[in-house]
């Protein structure tokens, strides 16, 4: 098993797809950018 491909890609875009939906919703997240970024150690 991939965790990163298999755990965490899949939830990476999840939260991407709702990131995004805020986005054009409301203001304020717009001053964080669009975008999220996840770093794995």
């Amino acid at each position: 098993m991939d965790y990163q491909r298999d755990c965490l890609e899949p939830a990476r875009r999840l939260r991407q797809a709702i990131r995004n939906s805020l986005y054009y919703l409301d203001d304020e997240f717009r001053q964080l950018g669009r975008e999220i970024y996840v770093e794995v150690k």
